[in-house]
């Protein structure tokens, strides 16, 4: 709606039917959808045209690095900082906010910066994602009604169930 060419990371649906649907709704909002699976070119390629994408990295990646997320370690994708950095682009963090109804704020907020000192692109891609962690960690706790996990963001032996064991209660 303001003009910015974008193309949007999603997960298909496995009911072609209802996948469908959810396709022809979110295309509505004028952006390219890319199924997961394999969407490494098309993120690239999107790059080079100047597009911007938006991906979903607060859930678990279970071919990520584990960062700290609320004092545990979760699988995180780095995928990301990685473009950001080999595009020379800007990873903008984005918050998405329900109002009332069907109504959003989306806050678009300052970019996460390479640590310098880092030698390394996947040094800095990790530093540069346990930036947007922290951040989630904050979004989450200032408004955890907001947070929508539909994936086990921990390694199952962190569950509740073994938490609560492990500690004898």
């Amino acid at each position: 709606h303001i003009g910015m060419m974008l193309s949007v990371v999603y997960a298909p649906i496995s009911n072609p039917i209802i996948d469908k649907m959810l396709r022809r709704k979110r295309e509505g909002i004028g952006c390219r959808l890319i199924g997961r699976g394999n969407s490494l070119p098309a993120l690239m390629s999107a790059l080079k045209d100047g597009e911007s994408l938006g991906i979903v990295a607060d859930h678990r990646d279970d071919t990520g690095v584990p960062l700290p997320f609320f004092g545990h370690e979760k699988l995180t994708t780095i995928i990301p900082a990685r473009l950001a950095l080999q595009f020379d682009c800007d990873l903008v963090p984005t918050r998405v906010e329900r109002l009332d109804g069907a109504r959003f704020r989306v806050t678009f907020h300052e970019p996460i910066r390479p640590d310098p000192s880092l030698s390394s692109k996947k040094d800095q891609a990790t530093q540069m994602m346990g930036e947007v962690n922290k951040l989630f960690e904050q979004w989450i706790c200032a408004q955890p009604q907001q947070w929508l996990c539909t994936k086990r963001a921990w390694a199952k032996h962190l569950s509740s169930g073994a938490v609560a064991s492990e500690e004898g209660t």
